[in-house]
């Protein structure tokens, strides 16, 4: 089961859409990866340190303020899947402290709007990138409608918690923003106004009650995407909720289309806000969709730190080359204005923050220069006078949309598709576009889902605007063609819905069971007895009917064997056909408990450092139980240790741990441990880095 994280390791106490999120005073940072790094504190702060400890004190009583939830906790597992329309990163969290709520919360599940499934990509630069093993202050609140939790601020919401070497404790933060996760911080924290917006700790979809068969995009954005029909003169519509302030659009539009590049943005149709407050629903409407005075379930009332939300939807695959750079080409936008964002009575403010989205909304992230509109940190200056937009944000918005030189122009796409099936034979047809160059061949995909990941390889091409394919499994296929000439290729038609024989789902397999022989975990099971079945999905959890500790799509075979780590799961397996996922076996308990005693020390403890970094190795017990992790002791006196974390989780027979440390003597520790107890510490090695 791979990727399975067993629960009973003990803890320490102490989400393509192009979406940003805006947040006052605060610069853009990236979240530290699941890497151990440790900062030294210096004794004595600066002028500029005291600055920034009062910056970092004030963003965090705004921060609390705007939160229901401030728990500190480590991610175990993430997953991108479709929900209500739109698409959301799932992160199962392990709390380890609740410094804002219930004391009795052990774990909770963030839901954040972004991610890819399906070949559909909603793409938010700006959403927190989780990964397992990620240590972190969380500032959360719930969505108005289902009480699911978000990260406010999104990314900027997440505070990374870094390890010190010398033994000060925990810091969390962001940046030049980090500092001491401390009393001080916890009383900050405590003494902010209690919050009584209801929330769900977990999405009441989750865990799914079937996963799907696809493989999960592995970029981190997806990006760079744009609005590739803007190259032939047509605008980019912006339909807008009723109610909202045509001016502030009318101006916002103004501004990037006074910007010197091809795009031109052209106010669309008013409508009322979604009766079921779901703003970002995937629709593939070719426009990009304002929300106005918060009809969504995306950013709570309370949050006043958040400006708002602005990205778009792509499809991988609808490519364009504009200079050096490759884009993907955007089908639908989305603008979410927060009613209470910062300097919301303000007109000027207003403009600037709906242009601010809108520019998200066709390609552009945020920029490195601070008096740039598309900056993360709001101007200043919008409360007086009427916005203009930065020579940066001039220069990002040519680079995207670039006058291309005239001449042949590949074709558009086709305006319709047709099918009939008869037994395993499918005959298509389409009509071809009337607008754009001429079409010289047809490329054809399929998907069992719809805009899915295209299951042809190679995908079938042909001359004319007709084809016939045979032998064709029986299943729902979802088909769109695509045409090329020598000068590129145009967008896909639109979808045809084609079904060969009747589209049934496999029954249940049978007599699942496993054999546990140290940590090889061995399962066994027979094919289902009704039903196509094209492959098995496996599902473990750390409670039964959960799916949280390992999912394994694509097994071929009816068995299947894994290393575990010690711990109690509950597996279950499915089978698997183009028509989705059938019902799945009754859980199999299985316990993992390959231990009888603790283990031995570690050995040959050893210590490098240069450029201010320091790198231990070690080497595993060569006798006696295997250990399932290490526990780092350090400090600046051999008599002084201080536990680090929660430990290193095994790894190869020599393990090792890269942590950055300032001038001066530590004295380090390694304690092998495992369920069954820890060992007695290695002996204590001294690392001296200089300057």
């Amino acid at each position: 089961m791979p990727d399975i994280r067993a629960r009973a390791l003990a803890r320490t106490p102490v989400v393509r859409q192009a979406f940003h999120v805006t947040l006052r005073g605060v610069p853009a940072l990236r979240l530290l990866g699941a890497v151990w790094i440790f900062l030294l504190a210096q004794s004595t702060l600066s002028g500029a340190q005291s600055a920034a400890n009062d910056r970092r004190d004030e963003l965090l009583d705004r921060m609390a303020a705007s939160s229901t939830l401030v728990i500190r906790g480590r991610v175990e597992a993430t997953e991108s899947r479709a929900h209500a329309g739109a698409i959301y990163t799932y992160a199962t969290v392990a709390v380890d402290e609740v410094l804002k709520g219930p004391d009795s919360i052990q774990s909770l599940v963030v839901k954040t709007l972004g991610g890819a499934t399906d070949g559909v990509v909603l793409q938010v630069p700006d959403a927190p990138r989780f990964a397992s093993g990620d240590e972190a202050v969380m500032f959360l609140a719930p969505r108005p409608g289902d009480g699911t939790l978000y990260p406010v601020a999104l990314a900027q919401g997440i505070w990374p918690v870094s390890l010190d070497l010398a033994g000060r404790g925990p810091q969390a933060g962001r940046g030049e923003l980090q500092g001491p996760l401390d009393a001080a911080f916890r009383e900050r924290v405590a003494r902010s106004a209690p919050a009584t917006a209801p929330y769900a700790l977990t999405p009441p979809e989750w865990p799914p009650a079937s996963q799907a068969t696809y493989a999960l995009l592995t970029t981190a954005d997806g990006g760079p995407a744009r609005w590739h029909h803007a190259d032939d003169g047509q605008p980019v519509v912006v339909n807008f909720q009723t109610g909202a302030s045509t001016a502030a659009l009318d101006g916002a539009m103004a501004l990037w289309n006074a910007s010197g590049s091809v795009l031109t943005l052209e106010r669309g149709a008013d409508g009322p806000a979604p009766l079921d407050r779901r703003c970002a629903s995937f629709s593939g409407s070719g426009t990009i969709e304002l929300a106005w005075s918060g009809p969504c379930d995306e950013i709570a009332a309370t949050d006043t730190t958040t400006v708002g939300i602005g990205g778009g939807y792509f499809t991988p695959g609808r490519l364009k080359t504009v200079g050096s750079t490759t884009f993907q080409g955007f089908v639908q936008g989305l603008a979410i204005l927060n009613p209470n964002r910062p300097n919301a009575p303000s007109a000027g403010c207003t403009l600037e923050a709906v242009a601010h989205l809108l520019g998200h909304a066709v390609g552009l992230g945020h920029s490195d220069v601070p008096g740039a509109l598309m900056a993360t940190t709001p101007r200043a200056s919008c409360t007086s006078g009427i916005p203009s937009l930065d020579a940066d944000d001039v220069a990002g918005i040519r680079a995207i949309y670039a006058d291309l030189a005239s001449g042949p122009a590949p074709p558009h796409a086709p305006t319709a598709i047709t099918s009939s099936a008869v037994l395993s034979s499918v005959t298509l047809q389409w009509t071809p576009a009337a607008t754009g160059g001429a079409a010289q061949t047809y490329t054809l995909e399929a998907a069992v889902t719809p805009g899915g990941l295209n299951i042809l390889n190679p995908p079938l091409a042909t001359s004319a605007s007709s084809l016939q394919v045979s032998g064709v499994p029986e299943g729902r296929y979802y088909v769109r063609v695509r045409a090329s000439n020598p000068w590129g290729d145009s967008g896909l038609s639109p979808e045809a819905q084609v079904v060969v024989g009747p589209c049934t789902v496999p029954s249940a397999p049978a007599g699942l069971t496993a054999t546990v022989d140290g940590r090889m975990v061995t399962f066994n099971w027979t094919a289902p007895a009704q039903g196509l079945t094209q492959s098995y999905q496996l599902s473990a959890g750390f409670s039964s009917g959960q799916s949280d500790a390992a999912i394994r799509p694509g097994l071929t075979t009816t068995s299947f064997s894994t290393d575990a780590p010690d711990g109690t799961y509950f597996v279950r397996v499915a089978a698997v056909n183009v028509c989705g996922v059938g019902p799945a076996t009754p859980d199999t308990r299985v316990q993992v408990r390959s231990c009888s005693a603790a283990p031995n020390p570690p050995t040959n403890v050893q210590a490098t450092s240069g450029g201010g970094l320091v790198m231990l190795t070690w080497e595993a017990p060569a006798t006696g139980e295997r250990p399932s992790r290490y526990l780092i002791r350090a400090g600046l006196s051999p008599s002084d240790l201080s536990l680090l974390g929660s430990g290193v989780l095994t790894g190869d027979s020599r393990p090792s741990l890269t942590a950055s440390a300032g001038p001066g003597t530590y004295y380090v520790q390694i304690v092998s441990t495992n369920l069954c107890g820890d060992s007695a510490p290695s002996a204590t090695t001294a690392i001296t880095v200089t300057p």
